[in-house]
């Protein structure tokens, strides 16, 4: 999400910034764009050791990766397969999640307009 802001205020990496974007949507969307979970081995492959998040141990599909990879779509120039995981965002949440996420999920949706 940090990277996204940087290239909305300064853009000062911008062609780094685009790719990063772009490989990182196209690796959550090879996991599956509904179903990707939020820990991944620097390979790629699912993790031998899972961090507890909270009260949880295990993977899931955390609305925080959701709401990080809606941020990237800033950068993707790739608009069309980008705001496929704002639509995630939207569909993935709870009320409470959505009421948290929601400004992320907007910032998103203003730039493209």
């Amino acid at each position: 999400m940090n990277i996204a802001m940087d290239y909305v205020w300064y853009g000062k990496d911008r062609e780094w910034q685009r790719g990063y974007a772009q490989r990182f949507q196209n690796f959550l969307r090879s996991k599956g764009i509904n179903s990707f979970d939020d820990q991944f081995e620097l390979d790629g492959s699912r993790p031998e050791f899972i961090l507890q998040a909270g009260p949880v141990k295990k993977l899931r599909h955390s609305i925080g990766l959701i709401a990080t990879a809606a941020s990237a779509s800033l950068m993707n120039p790739e608009k069309t397969a980008s705001t496929s995981f704002i639509n995630c965002g939207m569909q993935n949440c709870s009320p409470l999640r959505t009421a948290i996420t929601m400004p992320i999920m907007m910032d998103c949706c203003i730039c493209f307009a």
